[in-house]
């Protein structure tokens, strides 16, 4: 395959930049389920997608075939995200479509899942996700939003990074 480098924008506000990646999910995850396939989205802790979870949650209703539509996480919060107040993170975003009706919990990769153990859950996580891609055929997510430090380091990394040597879709990053 031909590489084909990704459309990209420059935006000069973060109002700007809250526009171009709602619209761009919305617009990636219309072309893909049009044909009835499934789109798996992982969602990013953070400040830095909040305006676009807002975005999407105001133009949800341009959404063709949210049913079709599946979440969950790729990074656990960090203890400097813990605790945020009037932030739209992840966890306020999928509250926001459960409470509003426009997903149900099925739509969710991993929520039954035991949380109290970040070992276990991160081997259920994989498990899941694991059977999840297989069954439909995927080898990972279709969107993912990620969150960055002022550094711009990034929240989410891709499977077998070698950053953390591992061949897991999910893994466990210290926070110290």
């Amino acid at each position: 395959m031909k590489y084909r480098a990704p459309k990209t924008h420059y935006c000069k506000t973060r109002a700007e930049f809250d526009i171009a990646v709602g619209s761009d999910f919305i617009e990636h995850a219309n072309r893909v389920t049009k044909a009835g396939d499934q789109f798996l989205v992982g969602l990013s802790h953070g400040q830095s997608p909040s305006g676009a979870y807002e975005y999407i949650l105001e133009h949800y209703s341009e959404l063709k075939h949210p049913a079709l539509i599946h979440y969950t996480f790729v990074n656990s919060k960090l203890k400097r995200q813990r605790g945020l107040v009037d932030v739209r993170d992840a966890i306020s975003f999928v509250k926001e479509l459960l409470q509003s009706k426009r997903i149900s919990k099925d739509q969710i990769i991993g929520r039954s899942l035991e949380r109290d153990n970040i070992e276990k859950y991160k081997d259920g996580l994989n498990r899941s996700l694991s059977a999840y891609l297989k069954k439909l055929n995927k080898t990972g997510l279709d969107y993912v939003f990620l969150a960055s430090n002022p550094g711009g380091q990034g929240a989410g990394i891709s499977r077998n990074s070698i950053a953390f040597d591992s061949d897991d879709l999910v893994g466990v990053v210290k926070d110290n």
